[in-house]
């Protein structure tokens, strides 16, 4: 387990005690002759609430024979920055050099954490020894996507995956903090959906508990009294106690395409005209991937249309906005609610969640509204 230079020694010493969530299914690890590789990633928060990335590569190591039965394992790297496909090139680089000598991707390794980590859209050179070549060798290691949104996000499979009834319901229901619990039975579709999904609230962002890979050992985080998104393998939902799950929390089996709580999606107050388009919308979309089979742009695509929504549900926030003498925002919850006639209740609803909450109290006098600019992927790298 490695940690890039941005992340502290205060994180370093916790990722220590967490290796449980590299081997979230401990319980089932064994000795094997094969295995499929999966690549997914953590995530955990520290004492001043800023998200850590723990990104894992699980693939299992060549035997002296094809026969050989052998323990899987895991390389981790820990950072703040969210940008999966760069971790999973990395991970390309050492499983290729591990094969090899496991001296040469530990040599990469060491050289890759004393870098400063790439900024969004560069690159920075690595130099280690290639065991292979038998020399020092450079090579390219580059953040492609200038957008934060972008990294990791693949809408497109996401709505193959579940459908556009059920991504439409898990948007509104994130939109009003109620706690979803997805459960896969892979931990690449855990990453990839749950991290997906995340980015379909933007400019605002979650604040509730957010662990995209839950292990075993901590099922009982799922009986949080706060909102939470929380993903955990399928292997495991059979040790959820139902009864210590509340009315609010909607359990999601990706594969099925089935949420086991269906009745808590009904009883948002969402216009159902406007509901019922946008589930069209998307729906003539999947149809558009399943004849077509995967577009360019995919992503940014259907990002659109929820950017839309979100435009639709909060773009006039601004119009509501009080400056106290100390430069800080409030919003006149019942104007901006009321001047929405068609989400008016959904609005007063939203208003008073948390990420709104924390959204409006970050806004100054000169923030630009993110919903009066055309769409155009970029991003407050800060966020």
């Amino acid at each position: 387990m490695l940690c890039f230079n941005d992340v502290n020694y205060k994180i370093k010493f916790l990722v220590s005690s967490l290796p449980m969530f590299c081997f979230p299914d401990m319980d089932q690890v064994e000795q094997v002759k094969k295995m499929k590789t999966e690549t997914y990633c953590f995530v955990f928060t520290d004492l001043q609430a800023q998200n850590k990335f723990g990104y894992c590569r699980r693939f299992l190591p060549a035997g002296k024979t094809p026969a050989d039965k052998r323990f899987p394992v895991v390389y981790c790297i820990v950072s703040k920055m969210r940008c999966f496909e760069t971790f999973s090139y990395i991970f390309n680089q050492v499983v290729e050099l591990r094969n090899y000598n496991s001296a040469g991707a530990y040599s990469y390794l060491k050289a890759l954490i004393e870098q400063n980590a790439p900024k969004p859209g560069k690159s920075i050179t690595v130099r280690y020894i290639n065991a292979k070549v038998g020399k020092l060798v450079d090579v390219q290691v580059e953040r492609v996507t200038s957008d934060q949104r972008l990294e990791h996000v693949d809408l497109g499979y996401v709505l193959s995956k579940l459908g556009s009834k059920m991504l439409t319901d898990i948007f509104i229901n994130l939109l009003v903090e109620r706690k979803l619990l997805f459960v896969a039975e892979s931990l690449s579709d855990l990453t990839t959906i749950i991290h997906s999904i995340m980015q379909l609230v933007y400019p605002l962002n979650w604040q509730g508990i957010y662990i995209p890979v839950l292990p075993q050992e901590i099922l009982d985080a799922t009986s949080s009294p706060v909102p939470f998104v929380i993903g955990i393998l399928k292997q495991h939902s059979k040790s959820l106690r139902e009864d210590a799950l509340d009315d609010e929390c909607n359990v999601i089996y990706i594969s099925e395409k089935k949420n086991v709580r269906k009745s808590n999606f009904t009883d948002i107050p969402f216009n159902k005209k406007f509901r019922k388009k946008f589930t069209t919308d998307l729906k003539v979309y999947k149809a558009k991937l399943q004849k077509e089979g995967p577009i360019p742009h995919d992503t940014i695509e259907i990002g659109k249309m929820f950017y839309g929504v979100m435009a639709s549900l909060i773009g006039d926030y601004q119009d509501h906005l009080m400056f106290g003498e100390d430069g800080y925002a409030e919003i006149d919850a019942r104007s901006f609610s009321d001047a929405n006639s068609t989400h008016s209740e959904f609005i007063w609803q939203m208003s008073k969640t948390q990420m709104f909450t924390s959204f409006i109290q970050n806004l100054r006098k000169d923030s630009p509204n993110p919903f009066r600019t055309e769409y155009s992927g970029q991003i407050d790298q800060n966020r």
